[in-house]
């Protein structure tokens, strides 16, 4: 993947930008879990103001009218986290290569 716009911009940095998208999960033993982790790694903040506990209730909200949209399942394979919830966490892998 070359990204035109950043190379427009700066057209004097050789370099080579990579990306690939991979299949990842994440398991909860409850609902909750997953709320919890859909806050920390998307709507957490990293600053030292106060938790805005109304995110929780977005995040619940979407968890349960939403599900299917992040695949929301329980684990039935025959791995650890059977009988776990398991939702999609895609990763991305960025490598840039500067030559």
């Amino acid at each position: 993947l070359r990204c035109g716009n950043f190379f427009n911009l700066y057209p004097k940095f050789n370099a080579e930008i990579e990306s690939v998208v991979t299949n990842s999960h994440i398991y909860g033993g409850t609902l909750e879990d997953i709320i919890i982790m859909c806050i920390s790694g998307e709507l957490g903040s990293s600053n030292d103001e106060p938790f805005d506990t109304k995110t929780l209730d977005v995040c619940a909200d979407f968890v349960n009218e939403c599900g299917a949209d992040i695949g929301l399942t329980t684990e039935s394979n025959e791995v650890p986290q059977k009988g776990m919830f398991r939702c999609n966490q895609p990763q991305v892998v960025c490598v840039i290569t500067k030559s």
